[in-house]
């Protein structure tokens, strides 16, 4: 039969042959040092040349951006140059057109001739003798 103490009897599930072995941790090898060391260099390379990759980058992108500001700018001022000076040229234009038309208006050269007004485009009117 068997034993109706066993359940209780915490003896009977242990085992009773441990051997208890020392605790010895080995160090790595001169070998495995090297790797380590290698693949921890490979590391800090890889980092710092991502870093000044990313930083270059950067630089290089700022710099782009001002010479293509400094283009604009540069193609801004020669355009705003070239319209005061058509603004100029036209205020003379106007000023001449207006004297004109004063002297033949006082001379009479025209008043004699029929003058037919045409709009020729928005704005602009030309004079058909």
């Amino acid at each position: 039969m068997y034993n109706r103490n066993a359940a209780y009897d915490f003896g009977t599930l242990e085992k009773k042959n441990i051997v208890k072995k020392e605790k010895i941790l080995e160090l790595p090898g001169k070998s495995s040092r090297r790797k380590e060391n290698l693949k921890n260099q490979k590391a800090i390379l890889t980092g710092l040349f991502s870093s000044f990759l990313v930083v270059s980058l950067g630089i290089s992108g700022f710099i782009m951006g001002q010479a293509k500001l400094t283009e604009v700018t540069d193609k801004y001022s020669k355009a705003s140059k070239q319209l005061e000076e058509c603004k100029s040229a036209n205020t003379g234009l106007e000023m001449k057109l207006k004297e004109i038309c004063e002297n033949s208006e006082t001379s009479g050269f025209l008043k004699n001739d029929s003058i037919e007004v045409v709009k020729v485009h928005k704005g602009d009117v030309a004079k058909i003798s």
